[in-house]
């Protein structure tokens, strides 16, 4: 990990950042770099320092497995900070959505040609707001989010390291500079992206149907299946069916097995 990007000078202003804000990523880039734990709890510390140094209140990071302009988004979120139980089955709920392919197209676009690692806030990916006349709106709202930044890291020609960060509905949009702040910090950090992730770094999520990867999402991350018929207002047997299909696509047989597949590989291999 380097901190080279804070020497570089600032594109405008509005993202400068101040000798403090420089000090304290530095310090917490260094934190994470001793932290003694593995890249799962180096995530958590990571991201826990970008959301005090930001005034954050919410975080997600996972795969995206397919950001194409021109095709739905496919992404599952794998770590999660700041949501209630509640809160975060809205918010699997909100980015699955098939209405936010169109507002992520612009920022797909982007990433499609430039190729690095980009992070951007929600009024740049969403300058009209359109999120809000989709199907995902009242999910975002269930999730009290309205701040988002989003920042994707390629990890080869499909698949990108995806991270979101989330303020409340009451807490106003991030601003340049802490998007500034977000992005030194998550690009610093290159092993956090390219390790802990299953062996085909989530290609086969592609053949998940959009409630099937929000069942999968919510197993990941342990509900039950009655927690998450409960969320989802879908039935238990419903449920059932999903997990059946989840299983045989990832070829294991519990969900324990399902989420050491994610957290460790395909094999488990520590």
């Amino acid at each position: 990990m380097t901190v080279r990007r804070l020497l570089l000078p600032m594109k405008n202003s509005s993202d400068s950042l101040s000798a403090g804000d420089s000090r304290a990523t530095i310090r917490l880039l260094g934190e994470v770099c001793a932290h003694p734990g593995d890249n799962v709890a180096r995530k958590r510390y990571l991201m826990n320092g970008i959301c005090r140094l930001i005034d954050a209140d919410s975080w997600g990071w996972g795969l995206a497995a397919q950001m194409d302009p021109s095709k739905p988004s496919i992404h599952i979120s794998l770590l999660h900070g700041g949501f209630t139980e509640e809160t975060y089955a809205a918010y699997t709920q909100a980015y699955n959505h098939p209405g936010m392919s169109a507002v992520h197209a612009l920022f797909a676009r982007e990433l499609a040609e430039k190729r690095g690692h980009l992070t951007r806030l929600r009024q740049q990916m969403d300058p009209d707001d359109s999120y809000k006349k989709t199907g995902a709106y009242p999910f975002w709202q269930s999730a009290d989010i309205d701040g988002v930044i989003m920042s994707l890291r390629p990890l080869d020609s499909t698949t990108f390291s995806i991270i979101g960060i989330y303020r409340r509905l009451s807490a106003g949009l991030f601003t340049p500079r802490e998007n500034r702040i977000a992005h030194i910090l998550l690009s610093e950090v290159p092993v956090l992206h390219t390790e802990g992730w299953p062996d085909d770094r989530g290609v086969t999520l592609i053949s998940l149907s959009t409630r099937e990867r929000t069942v999968l999402d919510l197993l990941v991350q342990g509900y039950s299946r009655n927690k998450i018929a409960t969320s989802l207002r879908i039935s238990l047997h419903t449920v059932n069916d999903y997990v059946k299909a989840i299983f045989k696509n990832f070829n294991v047989h519990s969900q324990a097995a399902l989420i050491v597949r994610f957290q460790r590989g395909d094999g488990g291999d520590v």
